[in-house]
């Protein structure tokens, strides 16, 4: 059982992430194919971002 998940897709490139940031829409392919190569892939659960409920959201960010 793998305890640790990388989440990678384009929802989550699409969150926002400025650009340069290693899960931004312009970095992710580039992070997750060197992961590959260095065999991280093979040690993770990899999984696509869900949508986060408003709760989960606010226990980081203002509601502003």
């Amino acid at each position: 059982m793998k305890h640790v998940c990388l989440y990678y897709g384009e929802a989550l490139g699409g969150y926002g992430f400025p650009r340069g940031h290693p899960l931004g829409v312009d970095r992710q392919g580039s992070f997750f194919r060197e992961a590959s190569a260095q065999g991280l892939d093979k040690l993770v659960e990899i999984r696509a971002a869900p949508p986060a409920a408003r709760e989960q959201i606010e226990r980081f960010h203002t509601r502003e």
